[in-house]
């Protein structure tokens, strides 16, 4: 007898705020399609405990719940990841959506510099 883990593809609270601004960093940018590339240009990743294995599941989780849809691929530009090739995507048509919890987001500033957005994310 096996046994299959259910993968669970919920959003988390954090998740869901971190999609928010990326959402909101992506307008700001006037970005229609983006990459785990813009995810760390953002410095969103100092919100995962481990980034580089971490970004590709958020993404999933996003996908599967038809917050974004995949569109082709592209060289990443980090250095680390010796230009291979990465999905692009882009977001599918926006609703509005909240958390249960209430909790906001506040992008504090702005910096249009080489496409970077300085963000800071607060959760209540």
């Amino acid at each position: 007898m096996s046994t299959t883990k259910q993968v669970n593809l919920e959003l988390f609270r954090r998740e869901l705020d971190l999609w928010k601004t990326l959402s909101n960093c992506l307008i700001l940018d006037n970005k229609k399609n983006f990459t785990a590339d813009d995810f760390f240009q953002y410095g969103l990743d100092r919100y995962m405990k481990d980034p580089a294995h971490q970004v590709g599941s958020f993404f999933r989780k996003l996908q599967a719940q038809k917050l974004i849809e995949h569109v082709g691929y592209t060289q990443s530009t980090r250095p680390s990841n010796n230009h291979r090739e990465i999905r692009v995507w882009r977001q599918t048509p926006k609703e509005e959506f909240t958390t249960e919890s209430g909790a906001e987001l506040i992008i504090n500033s702005c910096l249009a510099n080489n496409n970077n957005v300085a963000v800071q994310l607060i959760i209540n």
